[in-house]
Formats: C-alpha cells, structure tokens, sequence
C-alpha cells in the first residue's frame, strides 16, 4: 500500500524536504495490511511489521543507489548537496517510522546496521569524488557528516519550520565541507 505519506514518497520526492508528506509515517504505514486478517491480531501485527522493515530497507536501497546516478548526472559538489538533502528526507521520514516499528531502530539491530552501511558507502562515494574535484576539503569521517546532518534533522523534524531549518544545517555542513584550512 501506497500513501501519500509513505517514505517511498518522501525520498523519491524532487522537494523532499515537505513536512505535509513526512508528518504521518508511522501512523500511514501502522495501518498497512491489517484488514486482511480478520481478528488475528498477533498475525496482522507481525505482518506489519515484515511490511514495514520491507519499505524501510526499499528506501535505504534508493537512496543509496541513487549516490552514482547523481554523479553521473551532476557535479560532485552538487550530487553530493542532493544526496545529502534527499537523506534528510529519509530521517524525517524514520522518525514516523521509528514509532511505528522501533526494532529496525535498535542499534545492533540488522537493519540499522544493513542502513549504516548503505548510507556511509553512498555518502564516502559522494563525498571523495567531491574531494577529489577540489570542490571540498578531504579531512572528513563520512559518518560524521551522516551525523550532522542525521541529528539536527530528527532534532527539529517536528518543528513548523523544519524543512527551512534543514536547508540551513544542510548549507552550513557543506560550508564546512567546503572550507579549507590554510
């Protein structure tokens, strides 16, 4: 099932920073296959959440694979600004989520570490051939980018202005990206 609000939506957006669209994720995709299983509770719940770890690990997966497609398209500079704005999308969109199925979230957990993995490989391919373009300094840790931008994103995602927050944290990360010391 498909809503406007399902991460699928979110992260394939071309304006994926849309508050209207992440809001209700967790709650959209709660109610996924339930109605086919007539009282069985237990049976509906476990569905759902096969469901649900099957949408989370589809968006990690597009959003990963989307990293070289952007280079081919694109600056690295630029691929590398998209990328990291479309990965916001997705951590708005996992703070529904995250309600919703708590276990993907749990460190340790396969599919956190399946979406760490995913994520650090797309983000070090984006970020060394920016590097390596001269476009951005190369003394960085992949993850540590992942997090600035991961954390100050699921820190104001309920905000009224979080897409507009975003955007700024998102200029401020590549500005320091972009900043060579002398």
């Amino acid at each position: 099932m498909t809503t406007e609000n399902s991460p699928s939506k979110v992260a394939a957006s071309r304006t994926p920073l849309n508050a209207n669209r992440v809001q209700s994720v967790g709650s959209g995709l709660s109610a996924a296959p339930s109605h086919l299983f007539d009282g069985d509770d237990q049976f509906a719940e476990a569905a759902q959440d096969v469901v649900q770890r099957a949408l989370y690990r589809h968006e990690i997966e597009r959003l990963s694979d989307a990293a070289p497609t952007l280079l081919k398209q694109t600056s690295a500079e630029k691929a590398l600004e998209k990328w990291l704005t479309r990965y916001a999308s997705l951590i708005a969109a996992k703070r529904g989520l995250k309600e919703a199925v708590p276990s993907i979230f749990e460190a340790g957990a396969d599919a956190y570490a399946y979406s760490r993995d995913r994520m650090t490989a797309a983000v070090t391919l984006l970020l060394d051939a920016a590097a390596n373009s001269g476009a951005i300094r190369s003394d960085f840790d992949p993850q540590d980018v992942l997090l600035a931008v991961a954390a100050s994103t699921w820190t104001f995602v309920n905000d009224g202005d979080w897409e507009e927050r975003t955007l700024r944290v998102l200029r401020l990360v590549m500005d320091g990206l972009r900043y060579k010391p002398r």
